[in-house]
């Protein structure tokens, strides 16, 4: 099962969040980061858009909250080994 990075924050002066995330695929990795995302704000289960220029949108109406986020794949092991 790949392993995928997810780094976030709502301000480029404020600490990234950095999360390893196990899943099989893109999909699945995606749908764990905006879990994770919403869990940080403390907003379980309030929607969350990855938008694919690298911003995150938490949140609708009155309560929204937005930053950068980047979601990275590690390479497998057999990646590695046909880069070699």
């Amino acid at each position: 099962m790949p392993t995928f990075h997810l780094s976030f924050q709502t301000s480029p002066s404020d600490a990234p969040i950095h999360i390893e995330i196990d899943a099989v695929d893109d999909a699945g990795a995606r749908s764990a980061a905006v879990a994770h995302i919403a869990e940080c704000f403390g907003h379980s289960g309030m929607p969350v858009l990855l938008h694919p220029s690298g911003r995150f949108q938490l949140g609708a109406g009155f309560w929204v909250r937005t930053g950068m986020c980047r979601l990275t794949a590690e390479p497998t092991s057999s990646e590695l080994d046909e880069q070699r």
